[in-house]
């Protein structure tokens, strides 16, 4: 995954401080727009914050835990990113907060009831993670050394998946990624953004006392044929035509 380039180039996203401008890639083309910072900007200890609305697909920006702008930077935003911070100043300071301790925003709050009361029913409960078989662990450090070898550009769960799929082969998972791979992503971000959607719905329905129909066909939708990509293709069918190409 190329990282190189100023702000806004090779798909990026950025907010530049010095200028109050955003950045981002258009057809190809890195562009700029103008935004409004507010008044004091720029004071030692100040907290500025990045967040990625994958439900709605917009970025925002925060400032001493306080919405920018009214959360509105970018829009249309999927894909895969990684956290990045410009400093033009070699004295530059600061320190980065991913998660390790509490936000100075209120992120929470942005968050739809029924995500928040799972969230904190989660934090109260103790879960044991599964121990993991020597075969599951073996494929894990092959997943990671998939994501390596295929420039960071797909996570680690979809890694996992395509070495399940390629019968924990790395070179023909290699060129599935590389072929559904991104149609893959998209695919598992829908069935979270339904699922989401789905349960926001059975929420409101038993808060107003209305009787949903019978999950099953949900079920059924959630549940994705293991023997078929994104695109409809047969897996098995794939592996054995990958096969045959690797043998002439």
């Amino acid at each position: 995954m190329a990282i190189g380039g100023s702000p806004g180039y090779n798909n990026s996203y950025a907010m530049t401080s010095a200028a109050g401008r955003l950045h981002y890639t258009s057809s190809g083309e890195p562009t700029v727009k103008d935004f409004v910072l507010p008044d004091g900007w720029g004071k030692p200890g100040d907290v500025v914050g990045c967040g990625w609305d994958i439900r709605r697909k917009k970025m925002f920006f925060t400032y001493n835990g306080q919405m920018l702008n009214d959360g509105e930077a970018f829009d249309g935003v999927q894909g895969m990113f990684f956290p990045m911070v410009w400093c033009e100043n070699d004295s530059a300071q600061l320190s980065v907060n991913f998660g390790h301790k509490p936000w100075k925003f209120d992120f929470l709050s942005q968050l739809p009831v029924h995500v928040r009361e799972s969230l904190l029913l989660k934090s109260t409960e103790t879960v044991k993670q599964p121990k993991l078989s020597e075969a599951e662990m073996m494929r894990r450090t092959m997943a990671e050394e998939l994501v390596m070898m295929m420039g960071g550009s797909f996570p680690l769960e979809l890694c996992i998946i395509a070495l399940e799929r390629c019968q924990d082969k790395p070179e023909i998972a290699g060129s599935w990624l590389i072929e559904h791979g991104w149609s893959e992503l998209q695919r598992m971000e829908d069935q979270i953004l339904r699922q989401s959607e789905r349960e926001e719905e059975a929420r409101l329905a038993l808060a107003q006392g209305i009787e949903l129909p019978g999950s099953s066909n949900n079920a059924a939708d959630a549940a994705a044929d293991t023997n078929a990509d994104s695109d409809g293709e047969d897996i098995t069918e794939w592996l054995g035509h990958e096969e045959e190409q690797q043998d002439q």
